[in-house]
């Protein structure tokens, strides 16, 4: 009997590290190694993003739209965002790395360092082909919302609980089809069960 638990045990411990890994594999898959905050502080990535819903901000220093933008978003931040647990990035899209840290400094989260190639990487993944543009991502690393800078100009503070009924939404949606794919899966089996 003691084996068996042992081994239920080994088993049930193998089983969360291996959730661990999975839910930090899209951090560490999506985001460099360390982040930058205040312009010169290095952390670790997992350890600041983890769990959190996370605000990936493209933008520039060059852009008037992004300097606009730039001082809604850290009242929206530091109102509603540490609140609700998330964690603005930002995604520099300068020409320079003095262009970038000038305009970082009048941010208060995080930042991915100028010249890291993820830069390049995730301004593909999400397509952004314009500034400002704020990325709404949920703990797992799934899209919430695309036009994050529209929901806050028009929204506030209150953007937060559209993007919770916009996650809760998808989830129910996604639940929805799971089950529809389940039953229809059923009913082809059973269809061709009874033509045999």
């Amino acid at each position: 009997m003691k084996k068996i638990f042992l081994i239920l045990s080994l088993f049930f411990c193998a089983a969360v590290m291996f959730a661990e890994d999975e839910k930090e594999s899209w951090i560490t898959a999506k985001f460099p190694v360390e982040l930058i905050k205040n312009t010169k502080k290095k952390v670790e990535t997992t350890s600041v993003l983890d769990g959190k819903t996370l605000l990936l901000y493209f933008a520039s220093a060059s852009s008037k739209p992004c300097a606009a933008f730039t001082p809604q978003l850290v009242r929206f931040y530091r109102s509603a965002g540490r609140r609700n647990n998330m964690e603005v990035i930002f995604i520099s899209l300068d020409e320079s790395n003095e262009d970038m840290i000038r305009f970082f400094r009048k941010m208060p989260w995080y930042a991915i360092i100028f010249d890291d190639p993820a830069i390049k990487k995730l301004k593909t993944d999400f397509k952004v082909s314009a500034t400002p543009k704020l990325v709404v991502l949920d703990s797992s690393g799934k899209v919430i919302v695309d036009d994050g800078v529209k929901d806050i100009k028009k929204l506030g503070s209150k953007a937060v609980d559209a993007w919770k009924t916009e996650a809760t939404e998808a989830d129910d949606c996604k639940k929805t089809e799971e089950k529809k794919s389940k039953k229809d899966k059923k009913s082809k089996k059973s269809k061709s069960s009874k033509k045999k």
